[in-house]
């Protein structure tokens, strides 16, 4: 599907967390902020790295360890409004969005799309 950008995004200046099937991450707390966004859960991976991930993305495996279920790849695109990109998978508030201009590639809040007919 594609999409509109309706309302400019800017990611978070911190390192991505790229995670591959399997791979454990140590859990945090879980997101609550004003925004709605439900089911998300801060994860710290074996290299240090902290960031946001869906929870349908991990499997528990302790009180505050788990794993990836699947590949995840925290980027957030950086996007001003006008911007037309193509939707893929869409998980708790946000869509994986490519920029049709140059191909770059994160997600983006659902919120901030309007879809194009």
């Amino acid at each position: 599907m594609r999409f509109r950008v309706i309302e400019a995004h800017r990611g978070p200046d911190r390192p991505r967390v790229v995670l591959r099937p399997g791979e454990p991450v140590r859990l945090g707390e879980t997101y609550e902020g004003p925004e709605g966004w439900p089911d998300w859960i801060w994860c710290v991976n074996d290299a240090g790295i902290g960031g946001w991930v869906p929870i349908p993305f991990l499997e528990r495996t302790g009180e505050d360890t788990g794993r990836a279920r699947e590949a995840y790849d925290s980027t957030e695109l950086d996007a001003e409004a006008g911007d037309i990109v193509a939707g893929g998978r869409e998980t708790c508030g946000w869509v994986w969005c490519a920029r049709e201009r140059d191909g770059a590639a994160g997600w983006v809040p659902r919120e901030k799309l309007e879809p194009l007919r």
